[in-house]
């Protein structure tokens, strides 16, 4: 039996396929907005993953659902964001070491673009939901 896939690397991935492939101007964080920064940024809430498999293997796979903020100083660009992380994480597979890694998948979350009214300008959030799943 093969124990359970660590979470941390696929998020890690994720992140560093972000980093790679968005324009430098967008931050990419994990769990809380880069100190300091002004969007353009995207931070990355992953949930803690579970472990698929069959009676034989149960922690074969894993399956791991995140969501990615996409913050702007506008509506127009979270939106913006949005489509770019959408286009990155939709085309493109994260490379996790000793793990392969189906094409990702976005979930409808029925989210729109949020003002947020309690910080000063303003910012727009918009909130994406993926999913992956991997196996040895």
């Amino acid at each position: 039996m093969t124990a359970p896939a660590p979470v941390l690397a696929h998020v890690t991935a994720v992140r560093d396929l972000l980093d790679a492939q968005l324009p430098a101007a967008v931050t990419v964080e994990v769990g809380s907005a880069p100190a300091g920064q002004v969007p353009p940024y995207a931070v990355i809430y992953p949930d803690p993953g579970m472990p698929e498999g069959t009676l034989g293997d149960r922690h074969r796979d894993l399956l791991l659902e995140f969501q990615v903020t996409c913050v702007g100083t506008g509506q127009a660009q979270a939106q913006d964001v949005a489509d770019r992380v959408r286009a990155v994480l939709l085309t493109w597979t994260p490379a996790v070491a000793g793990r392969t890694v189906q094409p990702l998948w976005q979930v409808v979350s029925g989210e729109r673009v949020r003002r947020d009214d309690d910080v000063n300008p303003p910012l727009y959030y918009l909130p994406l939901i993926f999913q992956m799943r991997t196996g040895p």
